[in-house]
């Protein structure tokens, strides 16, 4: 008994650790993707057309909240059915989760219609027709349905905890979504040919994700006869708190590009967008722990072990502190030289400022995501819910009035005053309030390893940048791998006690054994679950 319950620790941690890594990989590669595209489509299409784009991205962001929160919930009664070996309650789950997803994306079509018509109202509208962005918002639309229509079994794929599969989908569409833009781009598509090309790339993985999680289920049955009632009304129950939450954040971040193109101008939305687009994607290396702290919160938290979820919550913090530090203290100090090789000089000069600024809020916004993910795995949702009002309000308050008087950096001063209470102050202090820690300790505890670890980052960065001179992209690519090594090497070995180490050889060890399976194996179908 001992040793079968010592295997399924293991076995968790070793799920925990190469869920961490396929999200950093999967990750990597978005970042990856947007590096070569962003440059590509700012000078081809200009600053004017590639702020419209940016901006109807940004709108239609939002309709993504309409699934409700029922990811998440999908996400945890198909893993508890799946534990159960109980086929008929997770044909209830997925079925039923599929219909409210449609009836959910008729509602955004139609809220995307209107949107389509009032566009030109609200945004500076010239450098294409009224027809032609109406078109564009309404493609866009249809992508944010299509995937809608596919968030159960992406909800599948991670309750099985299979997120190599769940990142392999999202690589390959996103691969085929740059290229598709690249070739409508090239060809003189313009922004309806990205729209199009956007709305097939949606299609194509939708259709990946449902064969992967048929084949992982192959006892799933998407038949109306498992639409259930009550199976409506408990996914909805479990989403509500979880939902609101969710567009008061999506508020807070995605708000930036819509006020600076309505008080500014499109043109203005490129100098901000670069600057955040840049910020998100290299701070998204440190979001890969999110997904997994949520489940293990939950678990701990159903078997009233508090210490061991501050255990949980200061490692985490100290892990993304690291990552967060490292990624602000990199832009600081040759993001000027990046941005000059990347996108030209004529944008570094005016992004730049931008760019430390959003650098900054985005490493408050990196301590707060454990503690985030901590108090909505454990279901603290109301206590996550008065934080994110209170994020949100420090954001709209200020914000028109400092949009309107200083442009592009008056919203990034905005979300840096906003993320810097939010993940610095409330959140320590609401989860240590939660689950009795001592405030101080946990600043003690997760603060002071990241620090270190952030001094010998510093020292290496510095020291590479006084020796050479960035002058080609490779030199400042290379700049961020010797440093993102060195503060990787010095994590591994000041943030992480010596089980923790173990643990983590043990698991790439694990990977590394396994990988003589086929691709295909990995496939196939799992033994079908017992009526």
């Amino acid at each position: 008994m001992k040793d079968s319950k010592r295997h399924r620790r293991n076995s968790t941690k070793s799920l925990a650790i190469r869920g961490v890594l396929f999200n950093w990989l999967g990750r990597g590669c978005s970042f990856a993707i947007t590096f070569f595209l962003t440059p590509y489509l700012v000078h081809t299409l200009g600053d004017e057309r590639y702020g419209l784009w940016s901006i109807v991205m940004s709108l239609t962001s939002y309709y993504g909240m309409a699934d409700m929160g029922l990811n998440g919930a999908g996400t945890k009664y198909i893993a508890q059915y799946h534990a159960l070996d109980d086929r008929e309650s997770m044909n209830k789950v997925i079925v039923t989760s599929l219909i409210a997803y449609t009836c959910l994306a008729g509602l955004v079509m139609i809220v995307c219609g209107a949107m389509a018509l009032a566009f030109p109202y609200l945004f500076e509208v010239t450098a294409v027709s009224t027809t032609t962005i109406r078109a564009i918002v309404l493609l866009t639309g249809g992508t944010i349905v299509l995937r809608l229509s596919g968030q159960v079994f992406t909800a599948t794929l991670t309750a099985l905890q299979r997120h190599d599969l769940a990142n392999s989908a999202a690589v390959s569409q996103q691969l085929f979504q740059a290229l598709a833009v690249v070739a409508v781009v090239y060809n003189g598509g313009g922004l309806l040919g990205m729209a199009w090309a956007t709305l097939g790339a949606a299609a194509i993985g939708r259709a990946i994700r449902i064969f992967v999680a048929r084949r992982l289920l192959p006892g799933v049955e998407l038949s109306l006869k498992y639409f259930d009632r009550p199976t409506l009304n408990q996914l909805f129950h479990f989403s509500l708190m979880t939902s609101a939450t969710r567009i008061a954040r999506r508020m807070a971040e995605r708000l930036g590009t819509i006020l600076v193109g309505a008080f500014v101008g499109p043109a203005a939305v490129t100098v901000y967008d670069i600057a955040e687009r840049l910020t998100n994607k290299t701070g998204e290396l440190g979001q890969a722990i999110n997904p997994v702290i949520d489940p293990l919160a939950s678990r701990l938290d159903a078997k009233g072990d508090r210490s061991a979820i501050v255990k949980m919550v200061t490692l985490s913090t100290r892990l993304m502190l690291s990552i967060g530090l490292y990624v602000f203290m990199m832009l600081v100090i040759i993001g000027d030289q990046f941005i000059a090789l990347w996108i030209g000089p004529e944008h570094a000069e005016r992004t730049y400022p931008v760019l430390c600024v959003l650098a900054a809020a985005h490493l408050a916004r990196m301590a707060g995501n454990p503690l985030r993910s901590t108090l909505r795995g454990s279901g603290r949702l109301s206590v996550l819910m008065r934080v994110s009002l209170i994020e949100v309000a420090l954001t709209l308050v200020p914000a028109p009035l400092l949009v309107w008087q200083y442009g592009p950096m008056g919203m990034a001063i905005t979300v840096l005053l906003s993320q810097v209470i939010t993940g610095f102050f409330l959140l320590p202090y609401a989860t240590c309030c939660t689950f009795d820690c001592p405030l101080r300790r946990y600043f003690q505890d997760a603060w002071i390893p990241a620090l270190a670890v952030a001094s010998i980052t510093l020292a290496t960065a510095l020291s590479i940048n006084h020796y050479v001179t960035p002058t080609r992209m490779l030199h400042v690519l290379a700049e961020f791998a010797v440093a993102g090594i060195v503060t990787a090497v010095a994590a591994f070995f000041i943030c992480l006690d010596g089980e923790h180490r173990r643990d983590v050889l043990h698991a790439v060890s694990a990977r590394w054994q396994s990988r003589g399976k086929s691709a295909a194996s990995l496939l196939e179908p799992s033994v079908p679950l017992k009526p």
